[in-house]
């Protein structure tokens, strides 16, 4: 249908002085769910809403593809997949370049066309007037082009950055007797996401709501169960999180500047650390079974807190607090599936009100090297005691 349009496009303006030109700026895995244009609160795009505000948006729109190689072949041929010969993104996957494609069409019709950025079809582009593209994947920082002399040249800066300059340049150059297609190929916002150095913690200001069903089971989906984009299958602590990056292994980190090594470090070296933090309270079940709150065994939910010392009522109502804390910490993190034992010293009516039941801490100590979350770090409970 996008091909049809295109081509109407040039058969309805062939007879007359001014023809259209036509853009086409292709973002990767880019969700309608962060743009703004869409109804989305999550961030703001101006520039995206400005397109859809004096142009048309297509809000029950289907694709036949949306995989990374086979949606650009799909968009070149206006074929099906298994018709155009690329159909996923396996390895020795080859575009057929031979075939009738909208930039041939168009070039027959006097346009000059052109496709910068990533392309991912690994045979070379056929039919356009200039190209200019990433091989494979290519990186965020400093990446490699292959260019029409078919060399592949290096150039410093973020990916997103270039390939505007080198569309603008192309634009630039261009011959303006005549209308263009151009093909402006993101990389982003593709997997691993790596920001600019100037965009690094762009977003820590805002709360991103956790997705409803984020603990989803897939039960009678197979298909969606089975499917390998998923945070708890396929995202990775190193390369998509960035915690604890070798900056000095060949690659996307390797490629980064000293300046820009740097940056990352600084930015993503404080996440590392709170990361710990937080594994660290979630690592004690597969060390004790027990956690015991404080030292004191003789504080019973049956007693009167108004006779307690003012210690005592202290330790109680941190126990109580801390009960509710590890028994949600545990229920979001565990797939609702309570994993921690979590007890104190004679106290049960704090379990029953964390749900959990009452057990004995008999003897149990969490004084095993356990690194606590910083903000607990002060509460004497948290010491090396036995009941």
């Amino acid at each position: 249908m996008f091909l049809m349009g295109l081509l109407n496009v040039g058969h309805n303006f062939a007879q007359t002085s001014k023809r259209p030109n036509i853009l086409v700026i292709f973002s990767d895995d880019h969700t309608n769910q962060s743009i703004s244009a869409y109804g989305s609160k999550l961030m703001q795009t101006p520039n995206i809403d400005k397109i859809a505000k004096q142009g048309a948006i297509f809000k029950n729109t289907f694709v036949t593809n949306s995989i990374c190689a086979p949606s650009r072949a799909v968009l070149l041929t206006g074929k099906y997949s298994h018709i155009s010969g690329l159909i996923d993104n396996r390895a020795n996957r080859n575009f057929d370049g031979s075939q009738v494609q909208v930039q041939k069409l168009l070039g027959q019709a006097n346009y000059q066309t052109a496709w910068i950025g990533k392309w991912h079809l690994q045979t070379l582009p056929v039919g356009f007037d200039y190209w200019k593209v990433l091989p494979d994947q290519g990186h965020y920082f400093q990446p490699d082009f292959v260019e029409m002399s078919k060399d592949t040249v290096r150039y410093n800066g973020y990916v997103t950055n270039l390939i505007s300059d080198f569309s603008l340049g192309w634009l630039d150059k261009r011959d303006t007797t005549k209308p263009f297609f151009l093909v402006v190929g993101e990389k982003a916002t593709h997997r691993n996401w790596m920001p600019a150095v100037e965009d690094l913690g762009a977003y820590d200001a805002q709360q991103f709501p956790m997705p409803d069903n984020f603990f989803d089971t897939y039960e009678g989906r197979t298909a969606a169960l089975e499917q390998d984009m998923t945070v708890n299958k396929t995202m990775t602590i190193r390369d998509d999180l960035k915690m604890n990056i070798n900056y000095d292994k060949p690659g996307m980190f390797g490629r980064l500047t000293p300046a820009e090594k740097l940056a990352y470090k600084n930015y993503y070296g404080k996440i590392a650390l709170e990361y710990e933090k937080v594994k660290s309270v979630f690592e004690i079940h597969k060390i004790i079974d027990t956690i015991t709150f404080f030292g004191s065994a003789r504080i019973k939910a049956s007693e009167d807190s108004k006779n307690l010392t003012d210690e005592k009522t202290q330790y109680y109502e941190r126990a109580r607090e801390l009960a509710f804390k590890f028994t949600t910490w545990a229920k979001e993190y565990s797939n609702n599936q309570n994993r921690f034992v979590i007890a104190t010293g004679g106290g049960p009516g704090i379990m029953e009100a964390a749900n959990r039941g009452a057990l004995e801490a008999s003897g149990k100590s969490i004084g095993l090297g356990i690194k606590l979350p910083e903000e607990l770090k002060d509460w004497k409970i948290f010491q090396n005691r036995t009941t």
